[in-house]
Parts: C-alpha cells; structure tokens; sequence
C-alpha cells in the first residue's frame, strides 16, 4: 500500500496535481494549454471533489457529460499516478485508477482538442462528439454533469436526467453517484 501525506500538505498535492494535469495540453496549443490551466486552476469545484471526497476508488467507469477538452479525464489520470507514487493527501479519499471514462461534447473543436491532449491516456478515454439529449450513455458509476444542463430546455434535462438515471442503475453500483453543478 502507497503511503499518504498529512493534510496539510493538500495545497501541494494540488499545486502538483493541477501541473501533471495540464501537462497534456501543451502539445494542442496555446489555448488549450492556457484554458487547461486556467479551468483547473481557479474553478473550485474540481479541488472541491476530492476534498468532500465526491470521486472515490468504486467510481470506475465515469460518463462526463460537456466534457470539452477532457480536463476531468486528465485530472482522473494524473490522480491515479500520485496514488500510485504514494504522493496522496490522506485526507483525500483513493480514487479509482485507470478509469473507464467516457467523454461526450457537442463541439467538435473541442473534442479534437482532447483527442491530441489526451488520447494517448491508459486507459485510452472514450470521446464522443455527440448532443448530450441523445447521446448513449454506458452503464456507469460517476456522471458527472458541470455547467451545461441549462443550455437545453425544462422538458431535454428532464430526458437527460432520466437517462443519466438508467446509466447508474444499469451500473448496479450502490456507491453510484450523479455530480452536477447547473451556473
């Protein structure tokens, strides 16, 4: 078993964590890289899904719908190696290594950003150009849904949730879980 680090030191581990994810994006542009940084580095909520332990080791097969360039796929990567470098905050729960994620976006431009970025990943994430009201979603134990819902009407998040719904049932997964955060 890896060791961990106090908690205290979770500002480094996430100073680390932030660096090793954006990595990636380097190769795909000025763009890519500097949203990579920026996303990761000033909205709250990805930090906050490891410090109120959202993502945990049953959450293996992970549909992230919106996903853009794939930022929650890298960060998912880069977590996974810190764990297996024994360099995780114990304070942080152990999160699943090598996850099945699959990564739907409706912009193509995007999709080709993740794709160069992170396509190389093991396991290789699934990215899907797709509209999130009629995109398959596989059985499943981690939706995570960040700032997209609204985009679509009452009547297409009512269908988007239901079938999100189905996708975690289908998973049999007890320790299931939806994230979702609507701006």
């Amino acid at each position: 078993m890896s060791a961990v680090m106090p908690s205290s030191s979770t500002d480094n581990a996430w100073r680390e964590l932030h660096e090793a994810a954006t990595v990636p994006y380097r190769k795909s542009g000025s763009f890519a890289w500097h949203f990579a940084r920026g996303k990761l580095g000033r909205d709250p909520v990805f930090r906050g899904l490891l410090e109120h332990r959202l993502v945990g080791a049953q959450h293996s097969r992970v549909v992230d719908i919106g996903c853009g360039q794939g930022l929650f796929a890298s960060l998912l990567a880069s977590m996974s190696t810190m764990q297996k470098q024994g360099r995780w905050p114990s304070s942080w729960h152990a999160t699943t290594h090598g996850a099945d994620y699959t990564g739907i976006e409706l912009m193509p431009k995007d999709v080709a950003r993740a794709e160069a970025s992170i396509g190389h990943l093991q396991p290789a994430p699934k990215l899907v150009c797709a509209d999130m009201c009629s995109a398959a979603l596989p059985d499943c134990d981690l939706v995570v849904i960040l700032d997209v819902l609204h985009y679509v009407n009452l009547e297409a998040q009512e269908g988007v949730l239901q079938r999100v719904r189905d996708a975690l049932r289908r998973g049999a997964n007890p320790q299931a879980r939806l994230l979702l955060r609507v701006g």
